[in-house]
């Protein structure tokens, strides 16, 4: 079956009414569920359970069958479907916004709230060349974009490449120019940015 890269998104602001949320608890996996339960925040298990959601709408919109859903896991934790192994996707939340990238080549995403900008993290994990691109923005809101431009596009690729964490992020730079387009980055990925939310900015990596 042919797999078009596409890109799903979804609020889970929702899930904050105690109904959907019993609901949307009753429709995951056991698994999800005991995850969920392990988190404090119900910020979190809200994001928790809206991952699961969104992954199996994408499986329903690509004609996958997902129920009952099994997944399993690589050697780093990235998740993937045994029975479907042609059906690969990553996952990513952040603030209230959770976001499912599928295709058929290895894929990776990232989405982040654009809150504050870290230059200190900017200092010790991103190139000479890109920190200092921050600091040339001249005001805070662009410093914290470009920050945040740099980031997504960052944890795409590690997470595209199987190893997440296990990847030094440190080890891959990007070059960007006017309105974050991209001019260079790793050989061979092919990277998508997204601004559709407020607020937010998302990233997809995709490996030969």
């Amino acid at each position: 079956m042919a797999i078009k890269t596409t890109v799903y998104a979804a609020s889970v602001a929702p899930l904050a009414d105690e109904t959907l949320y019993a609901l949307a608890y009753d429709r995951v996996t056991e698994k999800r569920r005991e995850k969920a339960d392990k988190y404090k925040f119900s910020k979190d298990r809200r994001l928790c359970l809206g991952a699961e959601l969104l992954l199996r709408e994408a499986m329903d919109r690509q004609g996958y069958d997902q129920t009952p859903l099994e997944l399993s896991e690589g050697l780093y934790g990235k998740p993937f479907l045994p029975k479907a192994p042609e059906f690969r996707f990553n996952l990513s939340h952040s603030g209230d916004m959770v976001l499912c990238a599928v295709s058929d080549r290895d894929v990776g995403c990232d989405i982040e709230e654009m809150t504050h900008v870290s230059l200190k993290m900017a200092e010790r994990f991103f190139y000479r060349e890109e920190y200092q691109r921050i600091l040339s923005c001249p005001t805070e809101e662009e410093q914290r974009e470009m920050f945040f431009r740099l980031w997504t596009l960052k944890e795409s690729f590690v997470k595209a490449s199987g190893e997440g964490l296990a990847y030094p992020i440190s080890r891959v730079s990007f070059s960007l120019g006017p309105r974050g387009k991209i001019l260079s980055g790793p050989e061979n990925a092919i990277f998508e940015q997204y601004e559709d939310v407020r607020g937010f900015i998302a990233a997809t990596c995709l490996l030969p």
